[in-house]
């Protein structure tokens, strides 16, 4: 089985805006498991450079320029990949960095040589690879704005058989998050269900809302890869989903033309 997992920076940063690495290390520790128990292939798009450079200089707004987004994430980015290098090493596990724009999926022999790199990577089976929009360089006319639909394009790229999509709600609401019911599974996104999910980012923190993670389920789905929203904070979850069990709001794959 190969499984791509989107971490958002709401899961990654804790309150206080400082990179959470008792969650890191937890994660990596249910990851591990998964890997060496089931041997899967396992891809993470993570969010959270610019989370964590905002919390490591202190700053508590997310700023608006582009060029000061862009020196935040090269401060973040090395942050977040030294972070993962622990948690991962410790279960023998190591991590590859691989950054990327839309114009590298656009451009066939850029696609056709991330495909194969990710591929290579995976067969060397202690290899964790850990995606991320290149924030540094990226712009406007190439970047794809969020986390959320990148990994719904590596998911399609890799063939992977589910996405599990990670954020600080359980699952997908029909209303009110908190007060209403979570949708446990979407057979058919709508225009009615896109409605309903806010486009702004909860915690401040990230670039997405709950309509990019259903516009990334829809990206996903459409190309026959089962997709999760869960709780990125409650451990475990993955595992269960992959045993059967219902967890947030489970996507099911539409049929490929």
């Amino acid at each position: 089985m190969r499984i791509v997992i989107k971490l958002g920076t709401s899961t990654l940063v804790d309150k206080k805006g400082i990179l959470n690495i008792s969650y890191i290390d937890s994660f990596a520790k249910e990851i591990s498991k998964l890997k060496k128990s089931r041997d899967m292939d396992i891809i993470l798009v993570s969010s959270g450079a610019i989370g964590a450079a905002m919390g490591y200089l202190n700053l508590n707004k997310r700023p608006k320029e582009l060029r000061k987004k862009q020196a935040l994430a090269s401060i973040g980015q090395p942050l977040i990949m030294q972070a993962y290098r622990k948690a991962f090493e410790i279960f023998n596990l190591n991590v590859s960095q691989i950054l990327l724009t839309r114009y590298d999926f656009d451009d066939r022999k850029r696609y056709i040589n991330i495909r194969n790199s990710i591929n290579e990577l995976l067969s060397m089976k202690n290899i964790i690879p850990v995606i991320n929009e290149n924030d540094t360089i990226a712009v406007d006319e190439v970047n794809f704005g969020d986390n959320d639909t990148l990994s719904a394009v590596v998911a399609q790229e890799v063939q992977s058989d589910k996405l599990f999509i990670l954020t600080d709600v359980d699952g997908f609401y029909d209303g009110v998050p908190g007060k209403s019911k979570i949708i446990p599974k979407i057979t058919k996104i709508t225009d009615e269900i896109l409605e309903l999910a806010s486009p702004i980012s909860g915690s401040g923190k990230g670039s997405g809302g709950m309509q990019t993670k259903l516009i990334a389920a829809k990206i996903a789905t459409s190309s026959g890869v089962t997709t999760f929203i869960i709780n990125g904070k409650k451990i475990n979850l993955i595992s269960e989903a992959i045993n059967g069990k219902s967890v947030g709001t489970e996507f099911i794959p539409t049929k490929v033309l």
